[in-house]
């Protein structure tokens, strides 16, 4: 667990007039940052608060906050930035103990999917692609699309995919997945980059990032927000429902109709609100594999600690290229 000081906790709750600050979710080995959550004038608030120890940190978090708060504003139920008393949509501080940044926006209530069936979730999936869709059609016309306005001092895009590709190979620890993540990458550099299948998207829209309220679907944490391709943002999606199915629910036994039960509602769900070309859809089985390289990269440690023979597993997928979860994929998109 990661312990944010109580005095830096106190400290950002004062620029944001707040009070009583309460430990709410995060801080963990894997989170981005940790929330807590106050009241501001009678009404409750969530503070994040992150580490800051990087020099271009501050410019990432106020650039995806940015494009949570565009989202916002044209009809997303998601998080719109408060300002601080001083104006400023993302604060920072410094202490003994680190450099900390912090965001702050109002509670938005909802309830977490949990162990839902499958069999009862078609309403849930058909929003769940519905609201995916409706961010890919704003990400069209929302103005960074392709790389971060921010800069590092050589002229680089602090968020863009090669800096993403970047991330996850220094964190890789094993010399064949890196050499084999290298040659995915490769191949993904050579998919087209048009203005209607890429753009800044949200990056990890899983259902465990989605609550639900009478309102319909609440979508949290832009932490990872980047410019990518809207299928490679799809297959997280699909990628992170079958992995519930599959490892974290008791519903194993309906991974085999997941296409009907799942897939099919989600994309029209998804088309409702927006169109991909048949090349972009044939390419999310590519963007399964990738989205497992990451996974690994993440959860390497945990799970050579906690289930040895599962490392091995998933690295085999990885040197093959083949899965469950993408043959299933690719059966029902096609593939390149």
């Amino acid at each position: 667990m990661k312990i944010t000081p109580t005095e830096v906790t106190k400290h950002f709750a004062s620029l944001y007039n707040g009070s009583n600050p309460q430990y709410f979710a995060g801080g963990h080995d894997w989170s981005d940052g940790t929330l807590f959550t106050m009241e501001i004038a009678g009404h409750s608030h969530v503070l994040k608060i992150l580490p800051g120890g990087t020099e271009h940190s501050l410019d990432t978090v106020r650039e995806r906050m940015s494009f949570s708060g565009y989202a916002a504003e044209h009809g997303v139920q998601t998080i719109k930035p408060l300002l601080s008393a001083k104006g400023k949509m993302v604060e920072q501080h410094s202490e003994e103990s680190g450099e900390y940044l912090a965001v702050c926006w109002k509670y938005i209530p909802g309830k977490a999917l949990e162990n839902s069936d499958p069999r009862d979730s078609g309403e849930f999936y058909h929003a769940w692609g519905a609201l995916l869709g409706k961010l890919h059609r704003l990400a069209r016309k929302y103005p960074t699309w392709q790389e971060s306005e921010a800069k590092d001092a050589s002229g680089k895009a602090l968020i863009s995919r090669k800096a993403e590709y970047e991330v996850f190979y220094n964190w890789l620890q094993d010399t064949e997945v890196k050499a084999a993540w290298q040659k995915l990458a490769a191949s993904l550099d050579v998919h087209p980059v048009r203005r209607n299948n890429y753009g800044f998207v949200h990056n990890d829209a899983h259902s465990g990032n989605i609550l639900r309220n009478d309102s319909g679907l609440v979508l949290l944490d832009f932490d990872v927000a980047n410019c990518l391709w809207f299928a490679l943002d799809l297959a997280i999606c699909i990628n992170s429902e079958y992995a519930r199915i599959l490892h974290h629910s008791s519903h194993k036994d309906k991974a085999a109709d997941m296409k009907r039960l799942f897939l099919e509602p989600f994309m029209q769900g998804y088309n409702s609100e927006n169109s991909l070309a048949e090349d972009d859809l044939k390419s999310i089985g590519s963007f399964i594999h990738y989205r497992h390289f990451l996974m690994f990269a993440v959860f390497y440690n945990q799970i050579k600690e906690n289930a040895p023979k599962y490392l091995e597993i998933m690295k085999g997928e990885l040197l093959s290229g083949e899965s469950y979860i993408r043959s299933q994929t690719e059966e029902f998109f096609g593939k390149l």
